[in-house]
């Protein structure tokens, strides 16, 4: 009976240890997972940092500089403090001096900035700041004191040349890539002195002034059109017809077509389709004529210019003034003595045509 209840308050024993050791191991478990959580918490939590921005309030063409803050707040950061000072306050002197900030306007974010998880890109880090320093123009140079980024366009055109390329077109989009603080226009009986000055032969002509240098991708360009005169850039033009020539006093570009036809052909293909490839090239047609084969003015032209398919077209010797489609134009027709462009590759339009 003894060796019963010893055994008794031995198995007792036992489970109250087994159940105190379950106790402990579910308790220490459970702290494990917790300094885990807050670990893995900490470690991806929201960086706290402090917003400075500086700019110039004068500046109403400077660089959006909020455009920076809003992509900044948008990263994992939790913004604990935020201010916006003026350039030419004592605050920002200093701040400007402690960073070496040449650019207005900026960012100085401060805090947690080495975390991990904030997401922070684009920013430079100095000391115990983040500074945003990849400022495109226009902004204000601290070292000068001056603004940077500033193109002036001055335009010179014939007024009376109511056919000449509207350069108005070209000049709103370049807008669209760099800051343009001044635009003028003139006309040429107005400007012989500019046109002196910059050489220019053709018209309408604009003269590009300022920054342009801090836009590298947008100079280049530029300067596979236009000629570099002083400080200028000045692009005509005589890429881009029709065009008032100064020396000869005529619009250069405007392009007479024939269409040449063959009525008795009620298969044959749109003549005018010729048309419509040629204005997709930028071609000015200023006249058009259609004939017929079976006419008097129809049978002269297929003997000048020795035509043997029809329908098809001849242009006017200003078509040269088109360089990509001159440079096309051997593949598809033939350059007569005259200058006239005649098309004869017709087969290349459609099979339905006129084998004369």
């Amino acid at each position: 009976m003894m060796n019963i209840k010893k055994l008794s308050w031995i198995l007792v024993v036992v489970l109250g240890i087994l159940v105190l050791y379950s106790a402990y191991t579910s308790l220490t478990l459970g702290h494990s997972v917790s300094v885990q959580k807050a670990a893995e918490e900490e470690a991806t939590r929201a960086a706290k940092i402090d917003i400075i921005t500086i700019t110039d309030s004068s500046c109403t063409d400077c660089y959006a500089i909020e455009n920076v803050v809003t992509k900044l707040k948008a990263e994992n950061v939790d913004v604990v403090q935020e201010s916006t000072l003026d350039v030419h306050d004592a605050q920002a002197q200093t701040l400007l001096s402690t960073y070496a900030i040449q650019k207005i306007p900026t960012l100085i974010v401060t805090g947690e900035i080495d975390r991990n998880s904030s997401g922070i890109t684009g920013l430079e880090k100095k000391d115990d700041a983040l500074i945003f320093r990849d400022v495109a123009p226009v902004y204000y140079d601290v070292a000068t004191g001056t603004y940077k980024g500033r193109v002036q366009f001055r335009t010179i055109l014939n007024s009376a040349c109511t056919d000449c390329y509207d350069i108005s077109k070209f000049t709103k989009a370049l807008k669209t890539a760099v800051s343009v603080s001044s635009e003028t226009s003139e006309d040429m009986k107005d400007a012989s002195a500019d046109i002196a000055a910059y050489k220019i032969k053709e018209l309408p002509a604009l003269i590009i002034t300022g920054d342009l240098s801090l836009y590298p991708k947008v100079e280049a360009s530029l300067a596979q059109l236009g000629t570099k005169v002083g400080d200028a850039l000045v692009l005509t033009a005589n890429s881009t017809p029709p065009y008032w020539d100064i020396a000869s006093s005529s619009t250069k570009g405007l392009v007479d077509v024939t269409y040449i036809t063959d009525v008795s052909c009620a298969t044959c293909y749109n003549v005018k389709v010729h048309k419509t490839v040629l204005e997709n090239y930028g071609v000015a047609v200023k006249n058009e004529t259609t004939v017929d084969v079976s006419s008097s003015e129809g049978k002269s032209l297929l003997a000048k210019y020795n035509i043997s398919a029809v329908p098809t077209i001849v242009a006017s010797s200003d078509l040269k003034y088109y360089a990509s489609l001159v440079k096309l134009w051997p593949q598809v027709g033939v350059v007569a003595s005259d200058g006239s462009y005649v098309f004869t590759h017709v087969e290349l339009v459609s099979a339905n045509y006129t084998k004369l």
